[in-house]
């Protein structure tokens, strides 16, 4: 599961809080990404999202409360399709320029229709894909 985050600075250390949460994560790996920059992390094997359940993934994945560079990259438009915190975060898509949003649609759009095409001519509901639409709109 996947969660956008702005990285915060404060003496020289790094971090990010990923919200709603507010749980808490360093950032200080080096290279390690900007102040006001944006991350979308990885939470590998993450399925019911919650304050206690991020805490439980940290003492797994990140004992010392740092996150792996492996775990996180910059964020980009695509990742306002995955990220289980994207309405939060639809500001990226407000900054974009007019060639990264036009690729954006022309490139989440085309597999958004395939997948909404897909699931109904397999008879599936479309609640999943519902959502998706929902957020590609916005």
């Amino acid at each position: 599961m996947d969660f956008i985050a702005r990285v915060e600075g404060t003496y020289g250390v790094h971090f990010v809080q990923v919200a709603p949460y507010m749980v808490r994560f360093e950032t200080n790996v080096r290279p390690r990404p900007g102040v006001g920059e944006l991350i979308t992390i990885t939470f590998a094997g993450l399925t019911l999202v919650n304050a206690e359940s991020l805490e439980a993934w940290r003492h797994r994945h990140a004992r010392t409360g740092e996150l792996d560079r492996r775990l996180y990259k910059k964020t980009s438009l695509a990742d306002l399709m995955s990220a289980a915190n994207a309405e939060l975060w639809l500001e990226v898509a407000r900054e974009a320029s007019a060639d990264a949003l036009a690729a954006f649609a022309l490139d989440r759009g085309g597999a958004l229709l395939a997948e909404l095409r897909a699931a109904l001519a397999a008879g599936d509901p479309v609640d999943r894909i519902a959502g998706h639409a929902r957020r590609f709109a916005a």
